[in-house]
């Protein structure tokens, strides 16, 4: 085998785990999805809760579908075809995936001025950084993914600390999953290529899994 059959078959493996990775995800996902929102729902109508945090769980279980689902169909069509177009699509959703993952937070937990300057904010960056990254190459597409999650997933989850009316231990592992987003970022792009991927979904998973532990948490499941 040369080297160049070497790498392909490298990377046919690389993007199949990805894709089982990623397709296994969602679908482990989705069941403790339709928890959170039953959970939510008896809240609601006990008027314990208000329906905005049914809307944001709503809502943040479809940008995280969104981004599980489209990763695996990226991944599951690059390991016979070598698509780049389609991996630009599913990285630019990664822009999208911090608006998800605080929406519910930000709709339970936060009030007024801060409340909304902050989603403001989630959601400017997650529809521009989408566009702007799939039109724009060189400076913006290698820093801007790495920037945003900095920022997110390392400052705003003390910003809410001090904001928010969440249960510590409830922070703890919102925190934790924010940190395997940004591991999943920064570690996989020192690696090969090859593995990047892989690595990339996996700690986005991982951090899913945490911050859903967290959700549960907070509803006092």
């Amino acid at each position: 085998m040369n080297k160049s059959t070497e790498k392909h078959t490298t990377y046919n493996k690389s993007f199949l785990a990805a894709a089982i990775i990623a397709i296994t995800a969602a679908a482990g996902y989705i069941p403790f999805f339709v928890l959170l929102i039953i959970r939510s729902s008896r809240l609601v109508v006990e008027k314990t809760i208000h329906t905005s945090l049914l809307i944001g769980l709503s809502l943040s279980g479809a940008f995280i579908l969104y981004r599980l689902i489209l990763s695996a169909i990226a991944f599951f069509i690059n390991t016979w075809r070598n698509s780049k177009t389609i991996l630009l699509i599913a990285d630019a959703g990664a822009f999208l995936f911090p608006f998800g993952v605080f929406l519910p937070y930000l709709l339970f937990s936060l009030d007024g001025f801060t409340r909304w300057v902050l989603f403001a904010l989630l959601l400017t960056y997650g529809i521009t950084g989408f566009l702007l990254y799939i039109t724009l190459v060189g400076f913006f597409r290698e820093y801007s993914l790495t920037t945003g999650y900095s920022i997110f997933f390392l400052i705003m989850p003390f910003l809410m600390q001090y904001c928010a009316e969440m249960p510590q231990y409830a922070w703890i592992w919102f925190f934790a999953g924010c940190i395997s987003y940004i591991l999943g970022m920064f570690y996989s792009q020192k690696k090969h290529q090859s593995i990047q991927y892989l690595l990339q979904i996996s700690f986005t998973s991982a951090g899913i899994v945490l911050q859903t532990i967290s959700l549960f948490m907070v509803l006092k499941v």
